[in-house]
């Protein structure tokens, strides 16, 4: 039988798995359409040999930056939602003391690297005004998480009030950064962005 922690951590592997499942749906496919070849069929088994090293075009660096601030800004979503998560957990008394605190060290510890991280591809060359921002708004986010978790730990700790007002004062304006940026609220009166129409087969 599983222990109480490891019904816990399940559980919140669970709701990670269903925050990548459903950015995985909201995501714009970005495959370009192929080019034809006028030379004749080809060889589609082939590919380039593991040591060669192809170019990084500016197309593909948009890409891997879209990419890295879409992984990036569903790590924060979903550190934001194991937060309150161990904070309800706690507040209905449904795990022991030392467990949650053992757990949401584990969540917010990592976000110092994640800064860091975060710190070094704001620091390349040749990053747009949105990437720039999108970088900025994601460390500011960071910022607010590890606040939120340390004010939470500190109101458990010691059960002032003053703890508890950081904790929810960090939380909304985290939920605010981080629906800004993923857009996972829907603005009444905006249409939302058309699809693609794909090419019929």
């Amino acid at each position: 039988m599983n222990s109480p922690r490891t019904r816990l951590v399940l559980l919140m592997a669970a709701v990670s798995a269903g925050v990548l499942l459903a950015a995985t749906v909201r995501t714009r496919t970005i495959a370009q359409p192929p080019v034809p070849n006028d030379s004749g069929p080809t060889d589609r088994g082939t590919s380039a040999p593991p040591d060669t090293v192809l170019p990084l075009t500016s197309e593909a660096a948009a890409v891997l930056t879209e990419t890295v601030g879409l992984l990036s800004g569903l790590q924060l979503y979903q550190t934001y939602l194991n937060i309150g998560m161990l904070a309800d957990i706690r507040a209905e008394g449904l795990y022991e003391a030392g467990e949650l605190a053992y757990l949401l060290g584990s969540v917010v510890t990592p976000l110092e690297q994640v800064d860091k991280q975060l710190e070094k591809i704001a620091g390349l060359k040749g990053l747009s005004k949105d990437d720039a921002a999108a970088l900025a708004r994601m460390r500011k986010i960071v910022g607010l998480l590890q606040t939120q978790g340390k004010s939470l730990q500190a109101f458990w700790d010691t059960g002032v009030e003053d703890h508890g007002q950081k904790y929810e004062a960090a939380r909304q304006a985290a939920w605010k950064e981080i629906d800004d940026l993923l857009g996972l609220t829907v603005r009444e009166g905006v249409a939302p962005e058309p699809r693609p129409v794909e090419p019929k087969p």
